[in-house]
């Protein structure tokens, strides 16, 4: 068995093998050991997540409404 090492691109679950390598795809087997570096995840802490939550419930705490007489009327709602 041979071995070849590549960088290639995989769209829709197609492996594109370089040009340089083209006679590999009339191979009727092979053996794919794929290594990727995974996409990056944002961790924040929960001390942060909850300050950032704060920041936002100060903006909209401006923004208070009393809708304590307000009727919903459904029929009005879904008139067209």
């Amino acid at each position: 068995m041979y071995a070849v090492e590549f960088d290639a691109t995989i769209k829709n679950g197609i492996v594109y093998i370089p040009e340089k390598y083209q006679e590999l795809r009339n191979q009727k087997t092979a053996r794919f050991i794929i290594m990727y570096k995974p996409p990056k995840t944002y961790n924040i802490s929960r001390d942060d997540a909850n300050e950032r939550m704060d920041s936002v419930d100060q903006i909209f705490d401006k923004f208070q409404i009393d809708f304590s007489n307000y009727k919903f009327d459904r029929d009005d709602a879904n008139v067209r």
